[in-house]
């Protein structure tokens, strides 16, 4: 008997992807530095938190307790996530690439307990076959391992899948798997993602819409 044709999927960042979270993430690092007598604008905080790790920017602060600041900025992230919603034609989209037959995923450095109860909160936590948080792997992106991991979940391989993702970790992460990849760059990101080193990474496509997304993945399946 012959094998099976592996399943097609794609998989989606949740932060700036999904969940138009990435302000709450910078009021997040903004009060964490303002606690620890830090005090940045908004845009300063945008500039020195986002892709970086937060012992990094614990390190450009000289913040010595690095790991009470992560965990005050989780907290501060976490507290804000029931304010954040989706952007346009999220769901009809997922909607739509499942009942196409496509497996799909959250493949997210956020953890757990921040993604799952907003998904909920919008009624699509069953449009995901499965969810890699950061607690599942030993390395989040931008190294393929989260991936890696969704693929195994979806028995499927690289050749079938997309990665959808607003930041450089997102295609760093997806070219390094094997995916092809969709640079996710709607105008109200670029405060927070420069979109001219989001090309420089050579994403597969990119999109500045869900129905841009929806229009590639079909035309490219």
């Amino acid at each position: 008997m012959a094998a099976s044709t592996p399943k097609n999927a794609v998989l989606f960042d949740f932060d700036g992807t999904l969940g138009r979270s990435l302000p709450h993430w910078a009021v997040a690092y903004q009060d964490t530095l303002q606690h620890h007598g830090i005090v940045v604008s908004l845009e300063e905080a945008i500039e020195a938190a986002f892709s970086k790790s937060h012992a990094e920017v614990a390190e450009e602060f000289q913040v010595t307790a690095t790991l009470p600041f992560r965990e005050m900025v989780w907290s501060k992230v976490k507290d804000r996530m029931e304010l954040v919603e989706t952007y346009p034609d999220v769901i009809s989209t997922v909607q739509d690439l499942r009942n196409r037959d496509f497996a799909t995923a959250v493949v997210t450095n956020s953890r757990r307990g921040h993604v799952s109860p907003v998904l909920q909160r919008w009624g699509a936590h069953t449009h995901f076959d499965t969810l890699v948080a950061i607690e599942d792997v030993s390395k989040g992106k931008p190294e393929p391992e989260s991936i890696l991991h969704a693929l195994s979940a979806l028995k499927t391989n690289p050749a079938n899948a997309w990665m959808i993702g607003d930041s450089l970790a997102d295609v760093h992460a997806g070219n390094a798997a094997g995916v092809k990849t969709i640079a996710f760059m709607p105008a109200e990101n670029h405060a927070f993602a420069n979109p001219q080193l989001l090309r420089d990474a050579k994403p597969t496509h990119i999109a500045r819409s869900y129905a841009e997304i929806h229009r590639i993945i079909i035309n490219h399946r």
